[in-house]
């Protein structure tokens, strides 16, 4: 469901960036994303699942003008980098954080099913993305689409509960 980064078509039809440099921007975003998954994992782990994800969350707010309106390719390189860290920081959180608040027997079920039912319900994203473009213009589609789904995912985990450290070792019955 992460869906904070431009997709390649977009920065391969921005003008006066060769395909090169597009690779080499996408590269640099997705270090971003495995910095931010390694460093808010190893936060949660300290505050707590839920202070993390919406430290994350708060990152990825904090960036969108630059992420989405950046007029250079450096603010435009900076911005998806820091997008992507507080993106995959915040979701590479929760299935641990969905496997401590799930019951036993549905443990090994909760985190994918949340996933799936996330990508139905995600799945008109590019066609709604696609007319508020037609309407706003691309980059506020885009960044209000991201405000939104951000904050929606801030509201929920703000709301839950937190289970950190819970055990998932049976004890054995004599």
């Amino acid at each position: 469901m992460p869906r904070a980064r431009r997709p390649f078509w977009i920065w391969r039809r921005q003008p006066g960036f060769p395909v090169a440099t597009i690779s080499y921007v996408a590269i640099l975003y997705n270090v971003g994303a495995v910095i931010g998954s390694f460093s808010f994992g190893y936060l949660s782990e300290n505050i707590g699942r839920r202070r993390s994800i919406l430290l994350a969350l708060a990152l990825a707010l904090a960036v969108i003008p630059v992420w989405a309106f950046g007029g250079t390719l450096l603010t435009l390189a900076a911005g998806a980098f820091l997008m992507q860290m507080g993106v995959q920081g915040a979701w590479g959180i929760i299935p641990a954080h969905l496997n401590e608040l799930s019951p036993d027997a549905v443990r090994g079920l909760m985190p994918g099913f949340a996933y799936q039912l996330g990508i139905l319900f995600a799945a008109p994203t590019n066609n709604i993305e696609y007319a508020l473009r037609d309407r706003f213009g691309y980059a506020w589609a885009l960044g209000a689409f991201e405000i939104a789904n951000i904050l929606v995912l801030a509201i929920v985990v703000s709301l839950g509960s937190e289970h950190k450290g819970k055990s998932f070792v049976r004890e054995a019955r004599e």
